[in-house]
């Protein structure tokens, strides 16, 4: 799903909300229900353009079933110390943080080449086909209210980022909502999960968006494929990851 207001963000809107999910054909209604309700219930404002696009996975579909990464919490000033902890050296992380910050109506995620900063604004990727198995999704929303996540962010952010995450070329994603009531971001990372960071931006700043790192450039177009076409499956819970120090 994809809302937009006034008219679709592709003709030139502004981009409201987006969702999915993977499910049955017995809870297809309910979910295209739920998807509806979410573009028209957005703290960015209602849609009043809404695609919905449904595609069937075929038995001989390739599903990759993964683990999510583990969750930690840290606040702003660690950004720097975990970003030099991936690679980045001083310039890098004062680039990837002022890129981050101007982000504004991105159709999906910037990608950029860690050896040179180049970045591929032509080839902006909205990452799909991913979801959690239908097994564990009620004891997912158990796990998290248990453990005092009530918000929609981080279910389909951590969703997002372990399969960003999973893919040989990708060294990192670093996202902030473009709510600007909603400051917490995260740093995505095979090496250290899913980073959630309180107050990662000022409050009231609207911009916002998700930067995917890649290791080769050469292999850019081959990334993009895993991104957009490859469909993951989570099929466990999540864990934090307490021991973890910067």
């Amino acid at each position: 799903m994809r809302g937009a207001s006034p008219i679709d963000h592709l003709k030139g809107g502004t981009h409201i909300s987006g969702g999915e999910c993977i499910t049955s054909l017995d809870m297809l209604e309910r979910e295209v229900s739920n998807l509806i309700k979410r573009a028209l219930n957005h703290p960015k404002g209602n849609s009043d353009f809404i695609n919905i696009s449904i595609q069937k996975i075929h038995e001989n579909s390739k599903i990759n079933y993964i683990k999510p990464l583990k969750i930690s919490t840290f606040d702003s000033s660690y950004v720097p110390k975990i970003l030099k902890n991936l690679g980045f050296n001083e310039d890098k992380i004062s680039l990837a943080i002022d890129t981050l910050l101007s982000l504004k109506n991105l159709k999906g995620a910037l990608l950029v080449s860690f050896e040179d900063f180049e970045k591929f604004e032509e080839n902006i990727v909205r990452c799909t086909n991913m979801d959690y198995s239908l097994e564990i999704k009620p004891y997912l929303n158990k796990f998290l209210e248990e453990n005092c996540f009530y918000g929609k962010y981080l279910k389909d952010a951590l969703c997002l980022s372990s399969k960003v995450c999973n893919h040989e070329n990708i060294i990192c994603e670093i996202c902030i909502s473009d709510d600007k009531n909603y400051t917490t971001g995260y740093i995505g990372s095979k090496k250290f999960g899913y980073v959630r960071i309180e107050n990662f931006k000022p409050k009231n700043h609207d911009y916002g968006g998700r930067i995917i790192f890649i290791k080769n450039k050469d292999k850019l177009k081959e990334t993009i494929d895993y991104l957009k076409n490859e469909i993951v499956i989570i099929n466990s819970l999540p864990e934090f990851n307490k021991d973890l120090v910067f």
